[in-house]
């Protein structure tokens, strides 16, 4: 592990600093026992922030914000599109807020009890030494609330509004709560878990919670979350061990899912664009044969494709369409040329041609004015036509 888009954060022992995202949230800790160490032990710092961070006391007047700086009691925080802020709990605990989020701030007045509220966007975080028996710490993405020893997740929403948490490391008791703040539902995730909390309400009111547990791959991480998995040699021992993990797909897939920064900065790809990059890795996966540089290949030209699309000012729909499109056909030509015989090494040269050319093309026809619907004809003519040149070799 090594590369990743974050810089390491010397603390008292280098801690890397973990990666981002966006949703409802509550963390509260318990300090630890004797009250000259529960200063250190739950004072908050505000480690890393990248864009535009905005800090207001509980009054809601704006502060002065800086790298270092002590957070208190009834704070409010927000990041704004292509930011993210990096939050210290003493050594050992470390939230990221992706970009588009809110949280609060909530600290008992013994100093042993502290909550971060994070009320929109996604998070990662990273326990990276287990809570003492006096010490309880909880996170809660709106009614689902999980209990922490020492782990690291990833928590947020999906694009129909479910909570999801992706627990990378360690193991995490999940309640999830129904509309009168009763717990409802109960389960244990362990590392490689993924838990969906889904609530549907009829026409009379009343709310029905489904909680679904299963699996996910490499490929299934948010960018934030990979990136700050990459980043972190520590982090990444322990998720690579936990999960049965390969660091050098975790590597491979955090350096192809950044991106420049308006400001020049390297991120995780952050919001819609994150879900579409995520269901062309897994789109790529499950297509390439076990073969990384064949997945990477089928990645890149995805976010090519995605690129060019947010360049033209396509909308989120039209996005989403646009890159699935160019995904399923890279990913038709692959399973055409691992069907054929074609070596690795050549299918992945034949790959990063037919998505050039995809990608030059979606750039012209774009900037040409063509309406999207007209353009994913044409992927979908040139998907095909090189389909048919791959099979005939």
């Amino acid at each position: 592990m090594g590369k990743g888009y974050c810089k390491k954060v010397s603390l008292k022992k280098n801690i890397a600093i973990p990666g981002l995202m966006a949703l409802s949230l509550i963390f509260s800790l318990f300090g630890c026992g004797g009250k000259e160490d529960v200063l250190s032990a739950v004072t908050m710092r505000l480690q890393k922030k990248l864009g535009v961070v905005n800090l207001y006391d509980d009054k809601g007047a704006e502060q002065t914000i800086m790298e270092q700086m002590r957070l208190l009691s009834g704070q409010k925080i927000t990041t704004a599109v292509e930011s993210l802020i990096m939050v210290s709990l003493d050594e050992t605990k470390i939230f990221t807020m992706e970009e588009k989020s809110k949280a609060d701030i909530i600290k008992s007045s013994d100093g042993k009890n502290l909550e971060f509220n994070l009320n929109e966007g996604n998070l990662f975080f990273n326990v990276n030494e287990k809570l003492k028996d006096d010490q309880t710490m909880t996170v809660k993405a709106g009614n689902m609330i999980c209990g922490i020893r020492g782990t690291s997740a990833y928590m947020g929403q999906n694009s129909s509004g479910d909570l999801v948490l992706m627990v990378t490391d360690g193991d995490i008791d999940v309640s999830v709560l129904d509309q009168n703040q009763n717990v409802q539902k109960k389960e244990s995730a362990g590392p490689g878990s993924k838990v969906v909390v889904s609530t549907v309400q009829d026409a009379s009111g009343n709310q029905s919670i489904n909680l679904e547990k299963n699996t996910f791959k490499e490929e299934d991480l948010p960018p934030s979350a990979l990136g700050a998995i990459s980043s972190d040699s520590d982090l990444g021992e322990r998720v690579t061990s936990a999960c049965n993990f390969s660091d050098e797909k975790i590597n491979a897939l955090a350096e192809i899912t950044t991106v420049k920064s308006s400001t020049g900065e390297t991120i995780p790809i952050m919001g819609k664009a994150a879900e579409i990059i995520n269901n062309a890795a897994a789109k790529a996966g499950s297509v390439a044969g076990g073969d990384l540089k064949l997945e990477v290949a089928i990645i890149t030209g995805s976010k090519g494709a995605l690129e060019k699309g947010q360049s033209a000012g396509l909308n989120e729909e039209n996005l989403t369409k646009l890159v699935e499109n160019t995904t399923n056909k890279l990913g038709e030509c692959v399973a055409t040329g691992l069907n054929a015989g074609i070596a690795s090494e050549e299918l992945i040269g034949i790959t990063n041609v037919v998505a050039g050319s995809m990608n030059e093309s979606i750039e012209n026809m774009t900037t040409s004015g063509l309406a999207v619907e007209e353009v994913n004809q044409v992927i979908t003519s040139m998907g095909n036509v090189f389909n048919e040149v791959i099979a005939a070799n």
